[in-house]
């Protein structure tokens, strides 16, 4: 974008990195579960796909265990972008704005994921 500027525009820019407060921190698990366990209720994406799953016990990512919460080995990627993005075809915010697509993302998580299933 500083080469864009300048190139485009006759601005001179400076790169600034973004860094979070230090009030952010690591959500805890306990935390994790709580929130999974509320969006199970309103979207089915959360819940526990085993048939064995007591509700407000366990989600697609998280269970409790003898009062232990933990993450589930085979739980499902959840990734969390501040991009808008959408898979519509015909709506491509990237043609306007390149650096907010996640298409190249998206294909590589079905590489990894066509791989972990080979192996």
């Amino acid at each position: 974008m500083r080469e864009d500027l300048a190139d485009n525009w006759g601005i001179r820019a400076i790169t600034m990195y973004d860094r979070p407060p230090a009030m952010f921190k690591p959500t805890s698990i306990e935390n994790r579960h709580e929130l999974f366990l509320r969006l199970s209720t309103q979207h089915s994406v959360f819940k526990s796909e085993s048939s064995s799953a007591m509700i407000g016990v366990e989600t697609a990512f998280t269970k409790e265990n003898d009062g232990n919460i933990e993450l589930k080995s085979d739980r499902p990627f959840l990734i969390i972008s501040s991009t808008s993005w959408t898979a519509k075809i015909g709506i491509s915010s990237w043609e306007k704005y390149p650096w907010c697509d996640l298409s190249i993302t998206y294909d590589h998580l079905l590489m990894l994921r066509q791989s972990s299933l080979i192996q």
